[in-house]
């Protein structure tokens, strides 16, 4: 299953196994280790960077929130 990162012009796809797909580079892209552990991906928008950690993204776009429960938010 796969959605569109939504706030990047519909530039990257993220899919339900936590790859990014860059439409205008035509690659998925790499993810990168925090220090913290995490995995991330830059993402570009207008010219600026952001950081997106993936398993930030998969819960947002493929999993139903659970009352009382939080994703880890990493800073």
């Amino acid at each position: 299953m796969e959605k569109f990162i939504q706030g990047f012009n519909n530039q990257y796809i993220i899919y339900d196994s936590g790859e990014v797909y860059s439409l205008k580079s035509n690659k998925f892209l790499k993810q990168i280790l925090s220090p913290q552990g995490y995995l991330y991906v830059n993402l570009s928008n207008n010219g600026s960077f952001k950081h997106m950690f993936i398993h930030q993204l998969v819960a947002k776009y493929f999993l139903e929130p659970i009352q009382g429960k939080t994703v880890d938010l990493v800073s």
